[in-house]
Order: C-alpha cells, then structure tokens, then sequence
C-alpha cells in the first residue's frame, strides 16, 4: 500500500510540474524563451524609475516599431503581448512568429536548434 501511495504521489507531482509549463510567462530580468513549434516570446525587463519617463510614450513607441515591421512582413510577425510598469519596473512581452523574426526586429544573432546543428 505504501508503494501505491509513494508511486500515486510521484505520478500526481509529475502531471502538476508538466501542466504548469504551459502557464503565462512571468520573469523578474530580460529572457528569450523558444517555444517547441518555433516561436519566440520576448520578455524586456527594465527599471522605470526617473521622473523624465513616460510610460505612455514608450508603449507608443513599441507599437509603432512594432507595426512599421510588420508592413514588410506578415501581419503577425511580431506581436506585443502586454506591457506593464508596475512599481518602478517596465515589463514588456513580445511574441515572434519564429527566431528568424526575433533576430531581425531586434537586429541580433539568435540560433534555435539542437546541439548537433549548432556545431555544424
């Protein structure tokens, strides 16, 4: 009986770490997460704590830079996700259709693939 509890505890801890991942992305510094089918979800995480900012100029800002990319791509290229500034803290998460598409609107080198490939 106890193996039967120990193995249902493992089983019902395994389901609840695999399940969790697929939860809302939340980070406290700058990430770049890859997801399985290619796409890329970008997290900025920056202070915002000087007088002179203006939360509403850069969320502007973003979608602007945002849109004029996605004039000469696919309309669904690069996404804003959410932007946030919640004490002293500017919080943006940005969705990229594939790596390709996170390297060229961030104008960086970013490789998505498996080990062997990047040795190749």
């Amino acid at each position: 009986m106890k193996k039967f509890t120990g193995l249902l505890l493992i089983t019902v801890l395994a389901m609840l770490f695999l399940t969790a991942c697929g939860g809302k992305l939340e980070v406290d510094e700058s990430t770049v997460y890859v997801q399985k089918k290619g796409k890329v979800i970008g997290a900025s995480v920056e202070a915002f704590n000087k007088d002179y900012y203006n939360a509403q100029e850069l969320e502007e800002y973003v979608n602007r830079r945002v849109e004029d990319y996605n004039k000469g791509h696919d309309d669904k290229s690069v996404e804003v996700d959410t932007f946030a500034v919640e004490e002293g803290v500017a919080k943006l998460y940005i969705r990229y259709e594939s790596y390709e598409d996170y390297a060229d609107f961030n104008e960086v080198v970013l490789f998505a693939g498996t080990v062997p490939q990047a040795m190749a």
